[in-house]
């Protein structure tokens, strides 16, 4: 793949984030409330350990994804079941996303430009 800065790799990486979040709001397992905590959880995750950065709190998260509290924990339990997400331990607050979601995105988009691959 190109430079991390170059052009290419950028618009390859929205491409990836786009197919990524399209197969969030497509995948019809999900619930709306699943759809909007996993998405809100990638938002706020760093790509290389597919985990959450500086998980705000119940409190603070519910109000980003526009939820109540008892029902986005509700909704994290549901999507752990699923194996969507996994606790990070007690000291790092926050969550695990599964990574073959983000591989499944980047060989969708591999194959859908292979322009910005090399």
């Amino acid at each position: 793949m190109s430079k991390p800065d170059s052009p290419r790799t950028k618009q390859f990486c929205l491409h990836l984030w786009d197919s990524l979040f399209d197969a969030i709001a497509g995948a019809s397992v999900l619930s709306a409330p699943e759809k909007r905590v996993l998405e809100g959880l990638w938002t706020t995750s760093t790509v290389r350990r597919c985990a959450t950065e500086n998980y705000p709190g119940h409190v603070e998260f519910a109000r980003h994804v526009r939820m109540g509290v008892k029902r986005l924990r509700d909704t994290l339990e549901s999507l752990e079941e699923k194996g969507l997400i996994k606790p990070c331990d007690a000291a790092a607050r926050g969550y695990f996303l599964n990574p073959l979601l983000l591989e499944a995105a980047y060989e969708s988009v591999k194959s859908e430009h292979p322009d910005l691959i090399n």
